[in-house]
């Protein structure tokens, strides 16, 4: 017997209407958008603008060599694209034997690792080959001769050793602290002193010191401060990151006013509805009735 049933379609109009097709939808959409906002959130700003600048000197090179050997094809294969490993490994081994400053001078030791990293970073996210790891002597043996090789030379020439940042003395520090321009008779100049205080005690590097809120320090009993280090440049806390870092501020000298005084100063000039960031704006007004007030002494 034939079957009297004839086959059913249904209109791209009513599978749109659907809401169980609906909801599936817009939850893969939620999906991708979280995916993406914590991939953003992983990434390190530093380590982003790094790789933004050596690639783009690893890729005027290679626009160099466009010019200098026009007909050679390897270098007009745009770098994420590149798929042949020993033809990407030339290119990179190229660059680093002949990096060189504007003026002409070498550069540092350092300078070629972060380099020939910031290449990798790029390569390790956009490049069709998978796996791929610049560092890797078994995968790239001829550039790991050729950065060793490198190291060798610049150590030779004294760019090899990198010269750490000249610390303060304690008279320096004693100087800056006893300036008008860091006491604790202005909102402005109070700032200014536990901003030193936040560069010279936790560290702070530029960017850091935004970030900062006024709950990361914690007074304790014996009059010290316990500061929370949530994130920072050498401590991101990622899946791998641990626990916030403990710095520990000590008291201050029986009798003596020192970083903790500060601290406390500051917190308790601070209005109770501020908003959370650690720096506050100094208030205009205030400025105005200081310098009043100092014009008539």
């Amino acid at each position: 017997m034939k079957s009297n049933k004839k086959a059913q379609f249904t209109t791209a109009h009513e599978l749109l209407k659907n809401p169980h097709l609906q909801s599936k939808t817009s939850k893969n959409i939620e999906i991708d958008k979280a995916i993406l906002f914590y991939q953003k959130k992983s990434r390190v700003q530093n380590t982003e603008r790094a790789t933004k600048n050596w690639l783009e000197h690893f890729e005027k090179f290679r626009k160099d060599m466009i010019e200098s050997y026009s007909q050679d094809k390897q270098y007009q294969i745009q770098l994420h694209l590149i798929s042949d490993m020993s033809i990407l490994e030339n290119q990179v081994a190229g660059f680093v034997a002949t990096m060189k400053k504007k003026d002409g001078a070498e550069y540092k030791a350092l300078s070629i690792r972060q380099a020939v990293d910031g290449i990798n970073r790029y390569l390790m996210e956009n490049s069709i080959i998978k796996g791929i790891n610049l560092r890797d002597r078994h995968q790239f043996p001829v550039l790991a001769k050729v950065l060793d090789g490198k190291m060798k030379a610049l150590q030779d020439k004294g760019l090899g050793e990198v010269k750490g940042s000249a610390a303060l003395t304690r008279q320096h520090i004693s100087d800056i602290l006893s300036n008008s321009a860091t006491s604790i008779s202005t909102p402005d100049t109070l700032i200014k002193r536990v901003f030193f205080h936040n560069a010279l005690l936790l560290a702070c590097r530029g960017g850091e010191h935004y970030q900062l809120k006024i709950d990361q320090f914690n007074f304790r009993e014996d009059g010290g401060i316990d500061f929370q280090r949530f994130r920072a440049k050498n401590n991101q806390r990622g899946v791998m990151g641990g626990m916030a870092q403990k710095v520990p501020i000590p008291a201050d000298p029986h009798n003596s006013k020192g970083p903790c005084y500060d601290y406390k100063l500051y917190f308790e000039k601070r209005p109770l509805d501020a908003e959370p960031n650690f720096y506050l704006q100094t208030n205009s007004k205030c400025k105005l009735f200081i310098k009043l007030y100092y014009a008539n002494l």
